[in-house]
């Protein structure tokens, strides 16, 4: 961030960082600074399971991570605006405006064809100096066979078989990575991918380093009022008294769901 903003002082770029944000917000890409500013989204069950009834938004974490967040916002340093959303975000970095950008692997077309493949790097994202490490989230696609399926054991064999023309083969991972250009999951074939294309490599440890989506109906009801947290607090609303206001809407919206 110092190094962007010392660019942007300088005139170079019109942006020190971009993170999609917008008049909305955007939980999303937020969320690796959350969280290495000490916040988090809900509490886990001693099974790992996210815990709704643990929210932590407008708890004392939560607003503490909203007041660093606030640092950078308008009334702080300027690194984080809302005049950055999903739609320029990716834009102005692949056209040399912006120093660094939060994204992911779906960004590279676009950043290759704007700077060329020795124009930019990509790195886990780092944790604020003194604080937490950056926890970004973590998507994956899989297969799911149903459980009232009328060929059940097929379609099992079909996901899980080493055969030819099942799913879990290197052949088969391939043609999906190929297809999706996303890091693979099956290892001996993000090997191969990494070996090929570094950058592989780097948004697979990324992919070790982040949390998986909270994959629970609660998590419905976070994204419209922290998001819209977030950019108020950029914008310079009060932290504290935005984020417990956030949590105390999702809160409801989670009791009534």
């Amino acid at each position: 961030m110092a190094a962007g903003q010392a660019a942007k002082d300088a005139g170079s770029v019109q942006s020190a960082l971009n993170v999609a944000q917008g008049v909305d917000g955007d939980p999303y890409n937020m969320q690796p600074l959350y969280t290495s500013a000490g916040g988090y989204l809900f509490g886990l069950t001693a099974d790992g399971t996210p815990d709704p009834a643990d929210l932590g938004v407008g708890s004392a974490a939560g607003q503490a991570a909203a007041a660093k967040l606030a640092t950078l916002g308008d009334a702080g340093s300027g690194v984080l605006s809302t005049a950055i959303s999903g739609d320029n975000a990716i834009a102005l970095f692949a056209d040399g405006q912006a120093a660094c950008l939060i994204s992911g692997p779906w960004a590279l077309g676009d950043v290759t064809t704007g700077l060329g493949a020795d124009g930019f790097t990509v790195q886990p994202i780092p944790g604020f100096a003194g604080m937490g490490p950056a926890v970004p989230f973590m998507g994956a696609q899989a297969f799911y066979v149903a459980a009232n399926g009328q060929n059940k054991a097929f379609a099992q064999a079909f996901v899980t078989g080493t055969t030819a023309g099942g799913l879990n083969t290197e052949e088969t991972m391939q043609i999906l990575f190929d297809n999706a250009n996303l890091p693979p999951a099956m290892t001996s074939v993000r090997e191969a991918a990494a070996a090929a294309d570094p950058l592989v490599g780097v948004f697979g440890d990324a992919a070790d380093q982040a949390q998986p989506m909270p994959a629970i109906p609660a998590m419905d009801q976070v994204w419209t009022p922290l998001g819209q947290a977030y950019a108020a607090i950029i914008g310079g609303a009060d932290p504290a008294a935005t984020m417990t206001t956030a949590g105390d809407t999702i809160a409801a919206a989670i009791a009534s769901s």
